[in-house]
């Protein structure tokens, strides 16, 4: 059985949503395309240039590639 590392598409759509700021800062997000292709900080941070989220969602996409980069590491294949 052959795995793959976790791609932050796969980590972003399996994060669970709420009813939260935090919650509706992810669920736009992933209805971006640039977004859910994001494969280095280099690329996030490109993507947060073109597109000129507010402050908060700006913050919020960084803590979620932090949070992947964690996500990651415990998934070691």
């Amino acid at each position: 059985m052959t795995t793959s590392r976790l791609s932050f598409r796969e980590y972003l759509l399996s994060r669970r949503r709420s009813f939260t700021e935090a919650g509706a800062h992810l669920t736009e997000l992933i209805k971006n395309s640039d977004f859910l292709a994001v494969q280095s900080a280099r690329d996030l941070e490109a993507f947060l240039a073109k597109h000129h989220l507010k402050p908060d969602a700006v913050v919020y996409a960084r803590i979620l590639w932090r949070a992947y980069l964690v996500a990651r590491k415990r998934r070691p294949f």
